[in-house]
């Protein structure tokens, strides 16, 4: 397993690159389970240096010819390639390059859960999980996460052990 992800499981979202790749992991959990988008960060991150400032400079159509090959790594690639190049963009320009700041800068949940949607293909649900994951699993959020969390996603939750 990579160092990022020392579990097997999850990125490690308390370093810089971990936290970048547990941003596109949450973009990725859309009409897969949450165990292949997290297996899909990791298969992504073998063809495609994943790094926020290296996908800015990437080409939609490079994400997408990534995502799309065998084994695929999402159903809507085309999309997904769009909102992780448009997520890099996003975090070199408001986050400096570190999505750990996107969390760690927050002032409450509703604030980190608005941060979180204002991705693309980042709905209220995946933010409220993402804050529950970040709260519960990782430690880096100190406020309460959502108090329904567990029961949005309850695969993911037994898919992590939680």
């Amino acid at each position: 397993m990579p160092d990022w992800m020392p579990d097997g499981k999850l990125p490690d979202a308390t370093t810089k690159q971990g936290a970048f790749l547990f941003l596109i992991g949450t973009i990725l959990n859309q009409t897969i389970s949450g165990e292949l988008a997290w297996r899909g960060v990791a298969r992504l991150a073998t063809r495609l240096d994943l790094h926020p400032y290296v996908l800015q400079q990437r080409s939609v159509e490079d994400i997408e010819a990534a995502l799309r090959r065998a084994p695929a790594i999402h159903p809507f690639a085309g999309a997904m390639a769009r909102a992780i190049k448009a997520a890099a963009d996003q975090v070199c320009q408001e986050y400096h390059g570190d999505a750990r700041s996107l969390w760690r800068t927050a002032g409450s949940t509703t604030d980190l859960t608005a941060r979180m949607t204002s991705f693309r293909q980042v709905g209220r649900h995946k933010a409220e999980v993402a804050v529950f994951l970040l709260a519960v699993v990782y430690g880096e959020w100190e406020t309460a996460a959502p108090s329904h969390a567990e029961q949005i996603c309850p695969a993911l939750l037994t898919y992590l052990g939680v």
